[in-house]
């Protein structure tokens, strides 16, 4: 089911990606590190995550999830950021 598994992909998600670590402060860039993985604990390949913010110059970044469901967003400029995960479909 692609809900179900959708749902425990942005679950783990939101987990792996707590406000401290999606937040940089003074003045310096940060970055978001995280992977994906399904209900079962297994990396998910492929998932595209964004990352926006109001104040991240050139709006929407995306990355998509390697190998081992691991992705990472650099260089993010001091702020608060929304992730999102999605996959047209799961295997």
């Amino acid at each position: 089911m692609v809900c179900r598994g959708l749902f425990g992909l942005v679950a783990t998600l939101l987990a792996l990606a707590p406000a401290p670590a999606a937040r940089a402060e003074g003045g310096q860039n940060g970055s978001v590190i995280g992977a994906v993985f399904d209900q079962m604990g297994m990396p998910l390949k492929g998932i595209k995550v964004t990352v926006h913010s109001e104040t991240e110059i050139g709006g929407l970044r995306t990355a998509y999830t390697n190998d081992e469901g691991r992705f990472a967003f650099r260089a993010l400029s001091p702020g608060q950021f929304e992730l999102r995960a999605s996959a047209l479909k799961l295997k």
